[in-house]
This record gives C-alpha cells, sequence and structure tokens, in this order.
C-alpha cells in the first residue's frame, strides 16, 4: 500500500514455489485491506508447504484465484514467479503467465527481487530466453539481496524496499 495508496485493483503473479506463497500472503492481506485481488497462479497442486498453506489462506479468504491472465486494468502488478531459488528456463505455464505480466502496463512491484534475476551477481538467473521483468519497486525480504545493486538489477529492480520479517539484525 505503500508504493501504491491509490491502487484498488491489484493482480499477483505467482510461482509455483514459495515466492510465489510470498505473492499470496500479500495478495491475502490486500484483499483483507479492501483491495480487489486477482492471484494468477501457475500451479495450485505440488506446490511446497508454505506456499500450499498461503493458498489456502487466500482462498479461504475469498482471493480470486486463476491461472490465465486477466485483461489490462490493474493498478498494479506484483511479480512473485521466481525467487532465490531460480535458474531453469521458464516453460509450459509459467512462461506464458511471465509473458503476460511483461505486456500488462501497470507499474510492478517484485517479491524479494525481480524473477529471473541472480540474487548475487545481478546477472540474469535463467538461461535464455523471457526479459527480466523492470520492477518500479522491489521488496526485499530479511536482507538485501547483492544482485539488486549490481549489474542488471540496477536497472530492474526500482525502488528498494526491505522488510525483515520481524528478525532481528545481528
Amino acid at each position: 500500500l505503500g508504493v501504491a495508496p491509490q491502487a484498488r485493483h491489484w493482480v499477483v503473479a505467482v510461482g509455483p514455489g514459495n515466492n510465489g506463497g510470498d505473492g499470496l500472503v500479500a495478495a491475502r492481506l490486500l484483499h483483507g485491506a479492501g483491495m480487489a485481488v486477482t492471484a494468477v497462479c501457475t500451479r495450485t497442486e505440488g506446490l511446497p508447504a508454505d506456499a500450499a498453506l498461503a493458498l489456502d489462506q487466500a482462498q479461504a479468504a475469498c482471493v480470486k484465484v486463476v491461472d490465465t491472465w486477466p485483461p489490462p486494468g490493474s493498478d498494479g502488478v506484483i511479480d512473485a514467479l521466481l525467487g532465490l531459488g531460480q535458474g531453469r528456463q521458464p516453460e509450459g505455464k509459467l512462461a506464458h503467465i511471465w509473458a503476460a505480466m511483461l505486456g500488462d502496463p501497470a507499474p510492478r512491484l517484485a517479491v524479494d527481487l525481480p524473477s529471473g534475476l541472480d540474487a548475487d551477481r545481478g546477472t540474469r538467473g535463467i538461461p535464455t530466453g523471457l526479459e527480466i521483468p523492470r520492477a518500479a519497486h522491489t521488496l526485499s525480504l530479511l536482507t538485501l539481496k547483492p544482485g539488486l545493486f549490481t549489474g542488471l538489477g540496477r536497472d530492474v529492480g526500482g525502488t528498494i524496499w526491505l522488510d525483515r520479517l520481524g528478525c532481528a539484525d545481528h
């Protein structure tokens, strides 16, 4: 809400791992704050335990969960497709949702780092193909990722925010 207080409709691109789970938590919280939210999931079966729990909670809160990108018209997009454990080439449903997200003109907020960006080096973290989504803002979780401040990261990360998620700074 802090990066786009006027926004009333969000689309969340939800990947198959825990980054997607973080996106589902954001979707649930935005929905609870009175926003219209559409969570576009690459899959809803076979998720890691934390992401599966986040999906159950989002659905219980009546967040709209779909598997295809909605028509343009949202006020903001949340990129929660791939996080730290990436490195594989996007294919299938993931590639389709990635391409749709890239084509959406709404401002983008990346969860942890823009999908496809290597967290340590600021280089492409995926072999080839789709471009790295350019974020207006990135909300880095727990710690700042060096890749956001080097190489390609400087161009695609936008304004960097940090949420330590209640963990003490040691």
